[in-house]
């Protein structure tokens, strides 16, 4: 991995300390972590002992949903997209709480339209044909953002999602 320029942390094994990528979301400034049936707390403070230059927030994922991303994803700088629900809700408010930093809330009426993915100043999320009520509210509020559409109808009767299919570094 050096080879590509990237930075490589090796973190001291626990055998109680479990993180899965789909409860992480980086803000640029700051992460927040689910605590979920996938994640925990030992996890999160590795985390935060290999990133100690980035606060890192416990955010309680409620049953049924099992990771952080089933509710909300980092949609652009300062823009979190979030289902309009219960589970988006209750984490919203805790990521208010836990933040001293303000954040934008997209709110989205079904599942998984706010699993969307920021890089290079793109966003990737899903098309109008798989998330009908909730696509023009997401390009609309990030209408000033280039966008590519794409499709995870497939690997979605499986219960993924677009975060689940991708390795960014």
């Amino acid at each position: 991995m050096t080879d590509l320029g990237l930075e490589v942390h090796r973190i001291a094994a626990d055998s109680e300390a479990t993180l899965e990528g789909g409860d992480v979301i980086f803000t640029g400034t700051e992460f927040f972590v689910g605590e979920s049936t996938q994640s925990n707390k030992a996890g999160h403070k590795i985390l935060a002992e290999t990133f100690p230059e980035y606060p890192v927030h416990s955010i309680y994922v409620h049953p049924p949903e099992v990771h952080l991303k089933g509710f909300a994803a980092m949609a652009a700088p300062g823009i979190i997209a979030l289902v309009d629900g219960e589970n988006g809700r209750n984490g919203w408010k805790e990521m208010c709480e836990k933040s001293s930093y303000r954040y934008k809330a997209i709110w989205l009426p079904e599942d998984c339209a706010e699993n969307c993915i920021y890089v290079n100043g793109t966003i990737i999320h899903g098309p109008e044909r798989q998330f009908p009520k909730s696509y023009k509210i997401l390009t609309e509020a990030l209408a000033d953002y280039p966008r590519i559409e794409v499709s995870t109808e497939e690997v979605y009767k499986i219960c993924a999602a677009l975060t689940c299919q991708c390795l960014l570094f």
